[in-house]
């Protein structure tokens, strides 16, 4: 499922920061509502995948609405907050940061890896080695070839990612990958969005094989 965040944020200069830090990842999907009132019917109603807000909204504690978080959920808040079931993090929330949070859930498993290695661990680096610079080398060229409309190019570079996201069982972008590598050039202008999605996935997965 592609990222979909849902921020709570009631102050305007830091709505605007939010859409500033995210202008750059337009893979990542997200929505801002202002005050915690809205938090049960939104989560009813659309499909997110993670949840970030200040500890305090409009004099409202999201620790009193936590009966209906069922996804994960970031607090940002300037003291450490104990005993409750949520991670949290001290403001500015920066990029570095937003990206520690969607990497606590893994996206990436070794187990079809491991099983091919079959036990030899310098050829499992050596696999390993050879994702991490195949999902580098997309980082840098696939925004190249987006900018440039290259839909010829992209489906190339995409379709040598498919193998890697089964390697690393990430279904998910394993699946995407095939509907982009089929449809890049008789839909582009969904493709790309799907690109721009996928690309993220390569961003949380280069974190992950660290």
């Amino acid at each position: 499922m592609p990222i979909n965040i849902l921020f709570i944020e009631s102050e305007e200069f830091n709505q605007d920061y939010i859409k500033l830090i995210l202008k750059e990842k337009i893979g990542i999907n997200y929505y801002i509502i202002d005050n915690l009132e809205l938090l049960q019917e939104e989560l009813n109603i659309n499909d997110y995948t993670h949840l970030i807000s200040p500890f305090i909204v409009a004099d409202k504690l999201i620790a009193d609405y936590l009966k209906f978080i069922k996804i994960p959920l970031l607090v940002i808040s300037d003291r450490e907050i104990a005993h409750f079931s949520f991670n949290y993090a001290k403001p500015p929330l920066l990029l570095s940061k937003l990206f520690d949070f969607l990497c606590e859930q893994p996206v990436i498993s070794y187990e079809t890896l491991d099983k091919y290695a079959n036990g030899n661990e310098v050829f499992l680096n050596k696999l390993k080695d050879a994702i991490v610079d195949e999902f580098k080398l997309n980082m840098k060229e696939l925004p190249i070839f987006i900018a440039s409309t290259n839909l010829v190019q992209i489906q190339q570079n995409v379709h040598k990612l498919i193998s890697k996201f089964a390697f690393l069982n990430m279904m998910n972008s394993y699946h995407l990958s095939l509907e982009i590598d089929k449809k890049i050039i008789e839909e582009p202008e969904k493709q790309l969005d799907h690109l721009n999605q996928l690309m993220i996935d390569i961003e949380i997965a280069l974190i992950q094989l660290k």
